[in-house]
């Protein structure tokens, strides 16, 4: 009986203790996701970061509890906010992302979009995604804002 107990207890605690890929743990995905406004502090495309090459500024992402996802950003001078919703699947450390467009990035990107988001990091102070569209990888780094 003890040893089912300590064999139940070893299978309980290696679930939890789950993490992300570059660090976060996904039990507490939830929670830090919902916290507080993201802002974009770098974007890589295929490895190379190209922050400085953006058309969009101000870039942040709310992600609320209850599932709704508010993104806000400056192009061509305007500012626009968009309403989608949003639902994490911690099975496979994905974001489902709906209702929301599709960006245009930098010069040497048309539009890009996905309803997939690949979760890398998810800490208190960090949260880090990726998506793939077409042949490139978009990588974001959000810090709370």
């Amino acid at each position: 009986m003890k040893k089912v107990l300590i064999l139940a207890l070893i299978i309980a605690t290696t679930g939890a203790c789950k993490k992300f890929n570059d660090g976060g743990l996904v039990n507490r995905a939830e929670k830090n996701l919902t916290r507080q406004t993201w802002k974009l502090e770098q974007y890589l495309r295929n490895g190379n970061d190209e922050t400085s090459e953006l058309l969009i500024s101000n870039y942040e992402e709310t992600y609320a509890e209850g599932g709704q996802l508010t993104r806000t950003y400056i192009y061509n001078g305007q500012a626009n906010t968009e309403v989608g919703s949003w639902q994490l699947k911690k099975d496979t450390k994905q974001i489902k992302v709906d209702g929301v467009s599709s960006l245009e990035l930098t010069p040497q990107t048309s539009t890009v979009s996905t309803s997939d988001i690949e979760v890398l990091r998810l800490k208190k102070k960090e949260f880090w995604y990726y998506f793939d569209n077409g042949s490139d990888r978009h990588e974001f780094h959000f810090i709370p804002k």
